[in-house]
């Protein structure tokens, strides 16, 4: 029972860190149509908004379901009404992301008689409070993955002075002084600190450790010997910074030291290529299966005589997916 618990819980800091994220942008972005009278850019923001409302009451009904089921006490109880009370306030930071965009639409035809600095000064307050709101978040137990190119500008574009990933560099534990940025036929390589090299391209942070710990370093180039990916304890969470873009099995293998550090297990059970999202309803668990890949990939031998609600049929552990092959597997509550 705390094992599903605790699952839950889990989840339920990662919504909260997703929506977060959502709305950084979000008012990032409103605020930039409104300086640049940027009129598609608002539209995308309104669009957005939708995103936004889903998320929160995905988070409010998972809240309230953990409240009714778990009847939670203590330091578990006060973290969930937390929750419910930030994601409200959340929201309604989208919705003024939302108004700010509106405005913008409507003044994308005038000339601007006075410059808009007091209205940048505010946004940037509230990316602010945004940023200490995710700390909050990772330091009472939460896992965050961030990479290179974060940090990097501010809600108009502005580049953050002092190096970077700006704002998120106290809850990274790192500094990154520099980018090497590679042709793109240049390749470069890591080594983690069990031997294992993994490619990488695009871009090299140079970056240096302030409180992190270094889990893979450059191998070739003027900084080979830096670190390329850090890990950093921040309070009782973990936070992981990618510093290049890594191959498909380099950033895997940082996936699954992320996944290992917050005891999250695969949704199926069992490791698999395939992407599957788990969904509840009323007595039964929904699996929505689909291949990305260009291969075949088998179905996992957990689903193995579960019915598929597309076909109406039982499907079978271990047959072929083709790519963008789909099920939505059923699995009786137990």
């Amino acid at each position: 029972m705390r094992i599903r618990f605790d699952e839950q819980l889990k989840q339920l800091n990662k919504e909260m860190i997703n929506m977060g994220t959502m709305i950084e942008k979000s008012i990032g972005d409103a605020v930039k149509a409104l300086m640049k009278q940027d009129v598609e850019l608002a539209q995308k923001v309104m669009a957005g908004d939708e995103e936004i409302d889903r998320t929160e009451r995905k988070i409010e009904d998972l809240c309230l379901r953990l409240l009714l089921q778990q009847q939670p006490v203590a330091r578990d109880l006060r973290n969930i009404s937390a929750a419910l009370k930030m994601v409200t306030d959340m929201e309604r930071i989208g919705d003024h992301a939302t108004d700010i965009s509106e405005l913008a639409i409507v003044l994308s035809e005038k000339i601007y008689v006075k410059k808009l600095d007091h209205i940048e000064e505010m946004a940037r307050e509230t990316m602010v409070m945004l940023i200490q709101s995710l700390e909050a978040y990772v330091q009472a137990g939460g896992t965050l993955i961030t990479t290179y190119m974060s940090g990097i500008v501010g809600q108009s574009d502005n580049v953050h002075l002092g190096g970077y990933p700006g704002p998120l560099r106290k809850m990274a534990g790192v500094w990154v002084e520099e980018i090497d940025a590679l042709a793109p036929e240049q390749r470069n390589k890591i080594r983690f600190a069990d031997g294992t090299e993994e490619e990488c391209r695009l871009v090299c942070d140079l970056m240096h450790l302030e409180g992190a710990e270094e889990i893979a370093q450059y191998e070739n180039d003027f900084y080979a010997g830096m670190t390329a990916v850090a890990k950093n304890q921040f309070g009782k969470g973990t936070v992981y910074y990618v510093g290049t873009d890594l191959s498909e099995s380099g950033l895997a293998k940082v996936l699954a030291m992320a996944a290992d550090s917050a005891a999250s297990q695969p949704v199926s059970g069992e490791a698999t290529a395939l992407e599957i999202t788990k969904r509840q309803a009323d007595g039964e668990d929904l699996y929505f299966i689909i291949n990305f890949k260009d291969e075949e990939i088998p179905l996992p031998a957990v689903f193995d005589g579960k019915e598929d609600i597309l076909t109406g049929e039982k499907v079978q552990g271990g047959e072929m997916l083709k790519k963008y092959d789909l099920r939505i597997v059923s699995v009786p509550r137990v």
